[in-house]
């Protein structure tokens, strides 16, 4: 069965990659606004019957109280009241929720670290503002407000951690299959920088443009772009060039592939045998409310379904702190039995 899964997720790989290669900008809003609401609810409806991996389920409230602050000036940035600044007390709020973004999902990250070993308020509270501490220090430091607070809740969540998770369950069942399917998905992001791009390819209408700039989604390319090298400081980013294509096909690769791969897992972690009918109905109203929006408006949908996509990465957390655990202590216990 892992087996056949495995393979599954090879050919759901290499269909994700075809197909992002082809239709890069589409196939990004199509699965982001298609799949990704899908995901997020069955997910959570999973990692609820789980505890959420963390000793006090109560204590999970946290991190959705943290999802709604850092949600709350990304919202706002649609107002032009708001986007516009000035000076009243609500301008002052809203620049200090937007310009610590980065500290606080900081601190839901570490605060998923402790929740999975201790439930115990005084020692998460003392994580809390150790974190946040360290946060507030670091905050202007670019590497920082890179990884924390632009790649963490996409690239990271979708990618790596999606790497992670694969990782860490061919370790507890091994397979060669399973191994060649984490092959398979780090060479993606070389096979897509090694590409010929010819732009006359590429031909996005105005709208799928318009909606990926209304979502911010090309700040995340643009940083990208210099992040991993593909432009110098000094040069200018355009979405529509050869490097800009190459960052689209990889966004969109990585989300389509992220969902494909959380549905494939349908009977290796049985995430559909813990939904009750009356909340399949109410998953399935949810999930069909918001591909509606998005359909009537792009950037209503997106702004409607914010919260609920970024509660699902960080109520994930304390699953990708138990999967790294889990991947070192594997890779401990081997090096032991080899030095026996």
């Amino acid at each position: 069965m892992t087996a056949r899964v495995d393979l599954l997720n090879i050919g759901l790989i290499l269909l994700s990659l075809v197909l992002a290669i082809s239709i890069p900008f589409e196939l990004f809003l199509w699965a982001y606004a298609i799949l990704g609401p899908l995901h997020y609810v069955t997910e959570i409806n999973w990692l609820e019957k789980k505890n959420f991996f963390v000793r006090d389920k109560r204590m999970i409230w946290v991190l959705v109280l943290l999802s709604t602050i850092t949600v709350i000036p990304g919202l706002l940035n649609i107002f032009p009241y708001f986007s516009n600044g000035g000076g009243t007390a609500l301008h002052k709020i809203h620049y200090f929720l937007w310009t610590n973004v980065a500290v606080f999902l900081f601190v839901a990250l570490a605060l998923a670290a402790a929740m999975v070993y201790t439930g115990k308020k005084g020692i998460l509270l003392l994580v809390a503002a150790l974190a946040a501490g360290l946060g507030m220090l670091f905050k202007t430091n670019s590497l920082f407000l890179v990884v924390f607070g632009i790649f963490l809740a996409s690239i990271i969540h979708v990618y790596l951690f999606t790497a992670l998770f694969m990782l860490f369950g061919v370790l507890k069942k091994p397979g060669v299959v399973g191994y060649l399917s984490i092959v398979v998905l780090l060479l993606v992001p070389l096979y897509i920088s090694d590409l010929d791009i010819d732009l006359s390819d590429y031909k996005p209408s105005e709208e799928a443009m318009g909606s990926i700039e209304a979502i911010g989604i090309g700040q995340l390319k643009l940083v990208m772009a210099y992040a991993l090298g593909f432009l110098k400081h000094t040069e200018q980013y355009l979405q529509l060039s050869a490097v800009g294509v190459k960052v689209q096909i990889f966004i969109a690769f990585a989300y389509l592939y992220h969902y494909l791969n959380w549905f494939s897992k349908t009977t290796v972690i049985g995430w559909h045998k813990v939904i009750s009918r009356k909340k399949l109905i109410l998953l399935i109203g949810i999930w069909g409310v918001s591909v509606g929006l998005y359909f009537y408006n792009y950037l209503l949908g997106f702004s409607v379904l914010l919260l609920l996509s970024l509660l699902h990465v960080l109520l994930e957390f304390p699953l990708n702190v138990v999967s790294a655990v889990g991947i070192g202590k594997s890779f401990i216990a081997k090096k032991e039995v080899t030095q026996r």
